[in-house]
């Protein structure tokens, strides 16, 4: 996993301008497009901190 990857080379992060990782969306266990581009969206939201505006319910996908 690209992650864990990055993980192990943490000692190169500063001379790459790099300040964090984090895995979001389906990084851990496959699921629906739907919730990937949900925690995208929400983590793009929170990135420079914490805002509780920046927190939507999440809408479950529904097939008629």
């Amino acid at each position: 996993m690209l992650t864990l990857e990055l993980f192990d080379r943490r000692d190169e992060w500063a001379d790459s301008g790099l300040q964090s990782v984090r895995a979001i969306g389906d990084a851990f266990a496959p699921g629906q497009i739907v919730n990937a581009v949900w925690d995208g969206r929400r983590y793009a939201e929170e990135l420079d901190g914490e805002d509780d505006n920046a927190i939507y319910r999440r809408d479950i996908p529904r097939i008629n």
